[in-house]
């Protein structure tokens, strides 16, 4: 989020909704994470230790596919202009530095339509 607000976001414009507040396996919430942004970096994924990934194994992959799916979705449907979903097992230390530096000119749409 530093590197967005060193590029001129405010951070007002920044959405980082968290796992307590927001369950992106439900579609009103993934919705609303999207409304009104024109960007959507999306690294949200349902993770474990790796007892608890041996043992669920496909509650994990179902968890995490319909999420980005269904993400991608509500993105399209509510016109977003970048979408980008990165898989990620276990932590994403310098990727979010990573793909801010994709998008050269980050611009965050306003609320208003």
């Amino acid at each position: 989020m530093e590197k967005l607000k060193k590029r001129g976001v405010s951070g007002e414009n920044i959405r980082r909704p968290s796992s307590r507040d927001t369950d992106l396996r439900r579609w009103e919430n993934r919705v609303k994470a999207v409304k009104d942004i024109n960007i959507v970096i999306h690294l949200a994924a349902t993770v474990g230790g790796i007892g608890y990934n041996q043992k669920y194994p496909a509650t994990l992959f179902y968890d995490n596919a319909i999420m980005g799916i269904q993400m991608m979705e509500a993105a399209r449907q509510e016109g977003v202009e970048k979408y980008n979903r990165e898989d990620i097992a276990a932590g994403f230390e310098g990727i979010l530095e990573e793909l801010i530096g994709m998008h050269n000119n980050v611009r965050i749409r306003s609320s208003q339509k």
